[in-house]
């Protein structure tokens, strides 16, 4: 039967915490498997290589990559819910420290500039949450938007008009054009509804 070469692939393919072929034999695990396994006794080469055959070869690379990806999937996992954990914790600042007026008016603007729709036709297609079922361009923004205006408003002791909010906002204007989204092409989505750009940029609904 074919043998495979298992320590060249694991240097090929080792990381932190992963068992050589040797050390990998000796786990509890390993000979549990190897008890219920019909395979060929694994065996050093001349070169001090460890030879495994097909079926135990598989097992090992299983073990290897899936250990890989495994990894790698929790760590995008974690940095998305810390994000997330990070827009939300902004997000509940934001209400607590500038009074409903402040933060109603910067949302209401910053929705309306980069969708290019005013809240009643949002309403009107369909939108129910516009923080929940926005993409993640726009709650990147807007998170972006509400962290610069805690910054610049948080401790300002004067009145703040529609001026001031006005003259705040206009510094982000590439973070709240309608262009900017349309990388996304579905720039609200619930259980309903999807509102999404066509091939022309223009804004539709779509039914679920």
């Amino acid at each position: 039967m074919t043998q495979i070469n298992a320590t060249e692939f694991f240097k090929e393919n080792k990381t932190d915490g992963m068992k050589s072929p040797g050390a990998w034999l000796q786990l509890k695990d390993t000979k549990s498997q190897l008890k219920t396994l019909e395979c060929e006794k694994p065996s050093k080469d001349e070169n001090g290589d460890w030879q495994f055959d097909a079926d135990l070869f598989s097992i090992y690379k299983y073990y290897l990559l899936l250990e890989q990806e495994e990894s790698k999937t929790e760590d995008k996992t974690d940095m998305q819910n810390d994000k997330q954990d990070w827009q939300q914790e902004l997000k509940a600042q934001f209400e607590q420290d500038l009074n409903e007026e402040i933060t109603e008016y910067i949302e209401k603007k910053f929705y309306e500039r980069a969708t290019g729709l005013n809240y009643a036709v949002m309403n009107k297609m369909g939108v129910k949450d516009r923080w929940e079922e926005a993409n993640e361009n726009l709650k990147t923004s807007l998170s972006a938007v509400r962290a610069m205006a805690l910054a610049k408003f948080r401790n300002y002791n004067r009145r703040i008009d529609t001026y001031l909010l006005d003259d705040f906002l206009s510094t982000f204007t590439d973070l709240m054009t309608k262009q900017y989204t349309q990388a996304n092409d579905v720039l609200f989505e619930n259980d309903a509804v999807k509102i999404c750009y066509d091939a022309r940029g223009r804004l539709k609904k779509v039914d679920k």
